[in-house]
């Protein structure tokens, strides 16, 4: 297991017991460790929306975005955020970009295994 998932790991006990603050340090920690890793970011955006932190929530997707264009959690959290900011038609811009990835995605997977 690597370090930053060690941390990942640690940070969802330290969710699990409402200690987001906390959480959200050892991911901050793990992401200077692994900047690529998506599953801090999703840590990250759990963290913001758990205790009601909706700017910061959709800081931190908008950074996932640019890290993992293609990842449509990044894209259906910062729905969520844009929703909780009451930015109702930007949160449905993201559902429908993140729903248009993720069929792109399950498409690509199923053409992958016929051709096996």
């Amino acid at each position: 297991m690597t370090a930053s998932m060690a941390l990942f790991l640690q940070a969802v006990d330290l969710m699990a017991e409402s200690k987001y603050a906390e959480a959200e340090a050892v991911l901050q920690k793990a992401l200077v460790a692994d900047p690529d890793n998506p599953d801090l970011y999703e840590g990250l955006a759990r963290v913001y929306d758990k205790s009601n932190q909706n700017q910061k929530g959709l800081e931190i997707c908008a950074v996932w975005r640019e890290k993992d264009p293609k990842n449509n959690m990044a894209l259906s959290n910062q729905s969520v955020f844009f929703q909780k900011l009451g930015r109702i038609d930007e949160a449905e811009v993201a559902k429908a970009e993140a729903t248009t990835l993720f069929m792109k995605k399950t498409m690509e997977e199923q053409r992958a295994k016929r051709a096996l």
